[in-house]
Formats: structure tokens, C-alpha cells, sequence
């Protein structure tokens, strides 16, 4: 779940060898540090029973999306709809314990200037004879071409189709704290829907 302002928007790079170069190089440092900080989260909460899982069940979801863009900077908020994206996100289920996902999510931009970001998510899924639905949270990181992080916050539901797939349909909200062309003045929120199906392995 994602999305990106093209480089014309309200939105923008600094220039080069201004004073915003040394705040953009401060923000990369903190995206490093907050991808680190949650991966050693993610590891002291997993338990020792599932770091030494006895099986291993694979899903993978592709879904399309886009939604609205709010930025909102000192002077003015600005609203546009986000580009059209991809997410292909990888859930992990360990010892057949459905009601956790470890998800490895990848997003591509399609739309306006292309882009790729991955999104680490932790999903809660509670399961029903007919429909399952989820929450979770993320943390998307766009790596090319340019750097940006942000936290996320999502829920949606599985539709069962059979026993290898299923429809998947949600809804992500979305803000980016710190990258090269996220101003210290200027906050982003993005709200995107997403649809599309699931394969299980």
C-alpha cells in the first residue's frame, strides 16, 4: 500500500548544497535508525516457538490501488489523487498459526515518476467460515529513487474463493515522517484503497 507525488507537486526535493541537504541527511539517518528499530522490535517479540517453526505456510497478495493525497505545508493544504500503484506483499504463517502474518511488502509506483519502496507489516487476520478480515500496521520505506519512511495503519477482509485463492480488498492510511523531500514544515497523509486476489501455497 503506497503512493508518491510526482517531482512537480507541492512536494519537492531540496536543492543541492543548501542548508536542506544537511536536514535531508539528518532525515536518512532517522529512516535507518526507525528500519532498524523495528526490525530489533519485530525480533524480541517473536517467540521462541515460532524461531523454531516445524512448518512454514506462504501467501502472496497482489492488489492495485490508489486513493487521495493530502498535503499540508504553512500556507496552504493541497489534495490530489495518488498515483495508481502495485503491492505485492509476502505473508508468512508459522506453525499454522493463521490469526499472525509476517508480511515482506513491496510497493511500485506506476504512476507519474515510477518508484519502489518496501513495507515491512505485522497483520492480525481474524478468520470466519466466509469472509477474514485483517489489521495491520507498516512501515514503508521508498528506496528508489529517492528515500522517504512513513508509518501505516491498514484493515480489510479475505474472500475465500477455494483453498488457493482468495479475493483481498483494504483500505491503508498512511504518513511520511522523514526523507529528502518531506520538509520539516510540511506534513503528508495519504489514504488508498487497494483490491486484488491472494495465492496460497
Amino acid at each position: 500500500m503506497g503512493y508518491f507525488l510526482s517531482r512537480n507537486s507541492a512536494i519537492e526535493s531540496a536543492p543541492l548544497g543548501s542548508a536542506s541537504d544537511r536536514v535531508s541527511f539528518r532525515n536518512s539517518a532517522i529512516s535507518i535508525r526507525a528500519f532498524a528499530l523495528l526490525f530489533t522490535f519485530i525480533a524480541t517479540c517473536v517467540p521462541l516457538d515460532h524461531a523454531e517453526a516445524q512448518s512454514l505456510d506462504i501467501n502472496v497478495d497482489t492488489t492495485a490501488g490508489t486513493g487521495v493525497v493530502l498535503g499540508a505545508g504553512q500556507d496552504e493544504t493541497q489534495t490530489q489523487r495518488s498515483p495508481f500503484h502495485l503491492n505485492i506483499d509476502t505473508a508468512l504463517v508459522f506453525d499454522n498459526d493463521h490469526s499472525f502474518e509476517w508480511v515482506v511488502g513491496t510497493i511500485v509506483q506506476l504512476e507519474n515518476e515510477p518508484a519502489l519502496a518496501v513495507n515491512p507489516m505485522l497483520r492480525l487476520v481474524k478468520r470466519s467460515t466466509r469472509i477474514d478480515v485483517y489489521a495491520s500496521v507498516g512501515l514503508p520505506w521508498y528506496v528508489v529513487p529517492f528515500r522517504r519512511l512513513g508509518f501505516e495503519l491498514g484493515g480489510g477482509a479475505l474472500i475465500p474463493i477455494n483453498d488457493v485463492f482468495s479475493l483481498v480488498t483494504g483500505v491503508s492510511i498512511q504518513t511520511f515522517f522523514a526523507g529528502a523531500d518531506v520538509p520539516d514544515d510540511t506534513a503528508v497523509l495519504a489514504i488508498n484503497g487497494r483490491f486484488g486476489g491472494r495465492i496460497a501455497f
